[in-house]
């Protein structure tokens, strides 16, 4: 029995995990956005609540997933890395966007 990894495993599920990493940074943002326009303690308790409920059972799913039903110490970390690489890159475009619509609802919502 041998305990190495093809290294085509390796990149398919450091490739899924950073993908994940980084749409659980896009579904934080919104919750960001969402959180600037409802600065209630509860909400955002509740926010944060769903946001990690969420990256757990995604990760948990990953696991099963891609990972053989196997949630890998590299796997986890190249979720990080994931979400870091949106968090510097992509971060401050996605949240514009999501502010942007955010502010347009609230326009509609005032003529009605």
């Amino acid at each position: 029995m041998t305990l190495a990894l093809p290294v085509s495993f390796q990149a398919y599920c450091a490739l899924w995990s950073m993908a994940l990493g980084a749409a659980l940074g896009v579904l934080y943002d919104a919750i960001r956005a969402l959180r600037r326009r409802l600065p209630c303690r509860l909400f955002s308790f509740l926010a944060d609540a769903l946001f990690w409920a969420v990256a757990a059972l995604s990760l948990f799913l990953l696991a099963f997933a891609v990972g053989e039903g196997k949630l890998r110490v590299f796997m986890a970390l190249f979720c990080a890395l994931g979400g870091a690489l949106y968090f510097c890159l992509m971060s401050r475009g996605v949240l514009a966007v999501f502010a942007f619509f955010l502010d347009g609802s609230s326009r509609l919502d005032r003529k009605s």
